[in-house]
């Protein structure tokens, strides 16, 4: 299934509307454009905890594919008819947090709640908790220990910087011409994030309203 690196960034649970509260025999909608069954097998584990706590609630997951998600979950929107709970990436978080979509869910999150801090703030918008963070990722660098040791190169350590990392690059790509010092997704979700490490370039203008 083809996913956007955004999704690899980070999928994001989100209530949509309404809250259900103490309503017998209530089935919740939810909505996943990931039908991986590792990911299905995440979802059973996370029903089945909430229905030991909510016996009298029933969870439908649907599914559908990457290409057709967001145009279904709008249809769905637009139409009154879309689902409870859904996941999003996060560009189109910023969406639906905009145009009144989604439900402030900042009374229903303690201070002392399990979420990596900074992925639960990435997703408040005008002060309120408008998603929940189901899981996020984060990119690692690999280096080949045989390739560093044939061309005489330190392997990295903590205190490496880019420079660093483009030097050991070029010593090795100079094996030959067959071998590449160093190699990267060119998609810009991957490519941004160098640039922002790098303090090269501001995506947004100051109060974050304007892309750049």
């Amino acid at each position: 299934m083809k996913r956007s690196a955004l999704f690899v960034s980070m999928v994001l649970l989100l209530v949509l509307l309404v809250g259900i509260a103490g309503a017998q025999d209530t089935t919740i909608r939810y909505f996943t454009f990931s039908a991986a069954p590792d990911h299905l097998e995440d979802l059973d584990t996370i029903i089945a905890a909430f229905q030991e706590v909510h016996p009298d609630i029933a969870i439908e997951v649907e599914t559908a594919p990457f290409a057709d998600y967001f145009t279904l979950l709008q249809a769905g929107v637009a139409s009154g008819d879309a689902p409870d709970v859904f996941e999003l990436n996060y560009e189109n978080f910023v969406t639906y947090a905009a145009n009144g979509t989604l439900m402030d869910l900042s009374g229903m999150v303690s201070d002392d709640a399990p979420f990596y801090p900074r992925a639960l703030e990435a997703f408040s918008y005008d002060g309120q908790q408008m998603a929940l963070p189901e899981t996020f990722s984060t990119v690692l660098l690999f280096y080949n220990a045989d390739l560093f040791d044939a061309a005489g190169v330190d392997y990295p350590t903590a205190e490496w910087t880019w420079d660093d990392a483009t030097a050991a690059a070029e010593a090795i790509s100079a094996l030959g011409d067959d071998t590449w010092g160093l190699f990267s997704p060119v998609q810009f979700w991957e490519f941004y994030k160098k640039a922002a490490q790098n303090g090269e370039c501001e995506f947004l203008n100051e109060d974050a309203t304007e892309s750049l």
